[in-house]
């Protein structure tokens, strides 16, 4: 689960000026962060309700 803290920190914008100055350097980059969080986001309403389940005792 720690991707979907870093997601929250980018989405928060704590850094995105250094993620910025990275992404002018290496495009390559950015690109691949994009998919990696466009996957997270699809797939993240079904880790939520996994733990939900997890945490109620649901099956």
């Amino acid at each position: 689960m720690v991707g979907n803290s870093q997601s929250k920190a980018f989405l928060k914008g704590q850094s995105c000026e250094s993620h910025h100055q990275l992404f002018s350097e290496q495009p390559e980059l950015h690109l691949l962060l994009h998919l990696y969080l466009h996957f997270l986001f699809l797939s993240s309403p079904f880790y939520l309700i996994t733990m939900a389940h997890d945490a109620f005792g649901m099956s």
